[in-house]
């Protein structure tokens, strides 16, 4: 296990089967989470917030919120520079909506988490 500090990932599922299992992986990596209801919830903890975060976001890309939240990181310099936005399962997704990193099912958790890791490494620490 990890004990580094750690961005908190925000999970918006639309498979919540996939997703609560997602969440345990990385609770037992460190990663703070939190499950997210809407992708307004969301944007309320990124916009209120000057924390890094992580947003995982599974087969939601036909959800108009999801889109608008994944641009609205993507065209806001501020945010962007501390919120990562990654997609898991639909290929589709980076013609749709924009993303730091696009993970394609059947995934294997490993693979996930050295691309989070990855990824932290751009997020910079909370000042």
């Amino acid at each position: 296990m990890n004990h580094t500090p750690r961005p908190t990932v925000l999970l918006l599922p639309e498979e919540q089967t996939l997703m609560t299992l997602v969440q345990q992986v990385f609770e037992m990596e460190g990663f703070p989470v939190i499950m997210a209801h809407t992708a307004q919830e969301i944007l309320s903890f990124i916009e209120t917030d000057r924390e890094p975060y992580l947003v995982l976001m599974d087969n939601y890309h036909n959800s108009p919120q999801a889109r608008h939240l994944a641009t609205t990181i993507f065209t806001t310099p501020a945010l962007h520079a501390r919120v990562k936005v990654v997609g898991f399962a639909v290929r589709l997704w980076e013609e749709i909506i924009p993303l730091d990193r696009y993970i394609p099912l059947p995934f294997e958790i490993g693979a996930v988490i050295d691309a989070i890791n990855q990824l932290c490494a751009t997020v910079p620490a909370d000042e």
